[in-house]
C-alpha cells in the first residue's frame, strides 16, 4: 500500500450477491437447492489513489472491476468495507460526491442523441451549476479539440468523435475524481492515441484523479502510472508496470553493440554472475543478454558502459499482457 495522503481510499471493500437458483430449479427440476448461494463479486479489496494520479484497474471478465467502479460511483452499495473520496463518504454526502465525480463508460452515452453536441454541453453545465457557461464550453472544446463538432448532432458523429465529446462532457465540470470504463472501445489507432493525449492533457490541466478500467492494455501503458490487478474479486497486484515485471519474473532481452576487443570473455563472465541474468550470448562486437527484472537491466548497462563505449542498444521486453498472464498463472499454482 502506498504511503501518502490519498484522494481515494478503498478499504476492505466487499460486494456479495444472492443467487437464488430459480432458473436452475425450474429448468432442471433439481432437488436440494432451497438455500441461496452467495456470490462474492468483490472480496476485501483495498487500494489508494493520490490526487492527480491515473491508475489502471485491470482483470479478466468477472474479476470485479465494473462492480468496484459502480460502488465508487455510488451506484451500488457495498456489502462491507469503506470508500472515502476527498475526505467524504459518498454514501452519506451524496450530493457533494456527485458534483465532484465524472464518469465515462465506453458503451453508454451522456450526449443527447438528436441534438447538437453543444446542447449537451450547456445542459450539463446547467446541471452542475457552472458559471460563465459559454466560456467553459469553449475552454473544454479547445482542450479536447472538438470545436468543429459542437454544431453536429450526436448521431452524425463517428465513434472516435463521440468518445472525444463524451470525455469533454465528463471533464466539463472539472471533477476531482473520474471513472473511465473502456473509454476507447472500438476505436481505431489514431482515435485511440488522440484520446490518450487529451486524457493526459486534461489531468495535467485539472489535477483530476482517474481510475481507468480497460481491456485494451495500450490504454493503460500509455496513460497510467500504476495498475491494480484483480483476480476473482481480490487484489493480486498493486504497483507500477516495472514492479509487476520484477514480480512476475518474465524474461526480457537486450542486445548491446560495442567496439570489439579482447576483454570480451571477462565481461561475459561478470555479466553471467549478476543475479537475475538467465543467459549471455557474446559476439566480438555485441552481447545478447536475457534477464529478469528492470533493475537487472540497469546493472548490465552500467557494467558494460563502464568499460567500453556503447554503439547500439535494442531491448525486447514482455508486454503488459504477458506480465498479467504470468501473474495469473503464478496465482493458480
Amino acid at each position: 500500500m502506498h504511503k501518502y495522503n490519498p484522494w481515494l481510499k478503498v478499504r476492505n471493500l466487499t460486494k456479495e450477491y444472492r443467487d437464488s437458483n430459480w432458473t436452475r430449479k425450474i429448468l432442471r427440476r433439481t432437488p436440494g437447492l432451497q438455500e441461496d448461494r452467495i456470490v462474492r463479486a468483490v472480496d476485501n479489496v483495498s487500494f489508494d489513489i493520490q490526487q492527480g494520479e491515473i491508475v489502471g484497474y485491470l482483470g479478466s471478465n468477472g474479476a470485479g472491476k465494473s462492480t468496484t467502479i459502480k460502488m465508487i460511483a455510488g451506484i451500488l452499495t457495498p456489502t462491507s468495507g469503506t470508500i472515502e473520496i476527498g475526505g467524504i463518504n459518498p454514501f452519506i454526502d451524496t450530493y457533494k460526491h456527485k458534483m465532484e465525480l465524472g464518469v465515462a463508460f465506453g458503451q453508454r452515452s451522456k450526449l443527447l442523441w438528436d441534438l447538437p453536441v453543444k446542447e449537451s454541453m450547456y445542459y450539463h453545465a446547467a446541471l452542475y451549476n457552472i458559471k460563465e457557461q459559454s466560456k467553459r464550453v469553449y475552454e473544454i472544446a479547445e482542450l479536447f479539440e472538438i470545436h468543429d463538432l459542437l454544431k453536429k448532432p450526436t448521431r452524425q458523429l463517428s465513434l472516435g468523435q463521440r468518445m472525444r465529446c463524451e470525455l469533454a462532457l465528463t471533464f466539463l465540470h472539472m471533477p476531482k475524481l473520474i471513472l473511465l470504463d473502456e473509454p476507447t472501445i472500438g476505436l481505431d489507432f489514431d482515435s485511440r492515441d488522440l484520446i490518450h493525449k487529451v486524457i493526459k492533457r486534461a489531468v495535467s490541466e485539472y489535477n483530476s484523479t482517474i481510475l481507468l478500467s480497460s481491456h485494451d492494455l495500450k490504454d493503460v501503458e500509455s496513460v497510467c502510472s500504476r495498475i491494480v490487478l484483480l483476480r476473482k474479486g481480490r487484489v493480486l497486484f498493486d504497483g507500477s508496470i516495472e514492479e509487476l515485471s520484477d514480480k512476475s519474473g518474465a524474461v526480457s532481452t537486450v542486445v548491446i553493440g560495442f567496439p570489439s576487443d579482447h576483454t570480451l570473455p571477462e565481461m561475459t563472465r561478470r555479466i553471467e554472475e549478476i543475479p537475475g541474468v538467465v543467459s549471455v550470448v557474446a559476439k566480438p562486437d555485441e552481447v545478447t543478454v536475457m534477464y529478469r527484472g528492470e533493475r537487472i537491466f540497469n546493472r548490465i548497462l552500467t557494467m558494460i558502459s563502464s568499460s567500453r563505449p556503447i554503439l547500439s542498444l535494442e531491448r525486447k521486453e514482455p508486454s503488459l499482457e504477458d506480465l498479467i498472464r504470468t501473474s495469473y498463472q503464478d496465482a493458480k499454482q
